[in-house]
């Protein structure tokens, strides 16, 4: 959301400044969706040193990136940057009718269904249309998903929701975060039969993930996560009230261990990229979100140094699995 309001120029300027700009280039692009809209995909690569657009090497790893609820292609700038550097090409989706403009497939409903085709068709793009596909290896793709983005990244793994579960777990418990929001946006809280009946698009194209504050866990019980069987890095928020113990759920859930980070201190907007001054300022005037405390950490915690270990925890991960 960020780039549309202060350009890409600036937008390098506030979030990048710690990163090695000129290894790496960015590019947005429209991806096809035959049965939508085209798709806001924000793309990085490592650059051919004195050639701006062209993408440093051959049979590259790639990584998909879906955001949170109400995000956009730009949340995690700092992660994506990271990866880059470290030689893998990255994608970020702005989800089509679940993002800071557009909420309207939340309203019907429809935004969860629809998470993991876009995603599969924003890697179709990358690997057939891009001016770059064929420096990429599709044996080697990965996924990171944060939050709504998480959970669509299990699905993606092979993971089934049942949302009938949606509707009892806000029956139990009307004050959690995710039913107050569902209330906020006027959304029913029974999933409508196209829900019921729907075949999840799952894509064995991807083979690792890194899965950072899971929304929704508790739709995959019992046996939801039995058939994900890719390498899972799991991240959790020790003070994120806002999933609560949906990583807990599905750590439990998933046939194999994943590789399981617990960060203490760490809330659940704080695997958001870190704000700097000026990028608070405009979110909390330009964007208002109620209370959702898109920059603000829990006190005694420091954004910017966990990034530091979170994106070379993330980037270790996907250099192991992707090798």
């Amino acid at each position: 959301m960020l780039h549309k309001l202060l350009g890409p120029r600036m937008l390098a300027a506030l979030l990048l400044i710690a990163s090695n700009a000129h290894a790496i280039n960015t590019e947005e692009v429209l991806a096809p969706d035959a049965e939508d809209r085209r798709l806001a995909v924000r793309i990085w690569y490592p650059n051919q040193p004195d050639h701006a657009d062209a993408v440093l090497g051959m049979h590259l790893p790639l990584i998909v990136i879906s955001h949170g609820a109400g995000g956009s292609n730009d949340n995690h700038v700092d992660t994506a940057e990271a990866l880059a550097q470290a030689g893998f090409v990255v994608a970020a989706v702005t989800h089509t009718g679940d993002n800071y403009r557009d909420l309207s497939y939340v309203r019907q409903r429809k935004q969860l269904v629809e998470r993991p085709r876009q995603l599969a068709r924003t890697i179709d793009y990358l690997l057939t249309t891009w001016h770059a596909h064929q420096q990429l290896d599709a044996s080697r793709i990965g996924m990171f998903g944060f939050s709504a983005g998480a959970f669509a990244a299990l699905i993606m793994a092979g993971g089934v929701p049942d949302l009938r579960l949606v509707t009892q777990h806000c029956e139990a418990s009307p004050n959690a975060w995710d039913c107050q929001y569902l209330r906020r946006n006027n959304v029913p809280m029974q999933p409508a039969a196209a829900e019921l009946t729907t075949k999840w698009i799952q894509d064995t194209r991807i083979k690792a993930a890194v899965i950072a504050a899971p929304a929704l866990g508790y739709t995959f019980e019992p046996q939801g996560l039995a058939t994900v069987h890719i390498p899972i890095q799991l991240w959790d928020g020790g003070l994120d009230h806002i999933v609560d113990n949906s990583a807990d759920i599905v750590r439990r859930l998933l046939p194999a261990a994943p590789d399981f980070h617990r960060e203490d201190k760490a809330a659940h907007y704080s695997f958001l990229t870190p704000c700097s001054p000026t990028l608070r300022e405009i979110i909390h005037t330009l964007i208002p979100l109620g209370t959702e405390p898109i920059c603000d950490d829990p006190s005694g915690f420091d954004r910017e140094q966990f990034h530091r270990t979170f994106n070379s925890e993330v980037v270790k991960f996907f250099t192991a699995q992707l090798h």
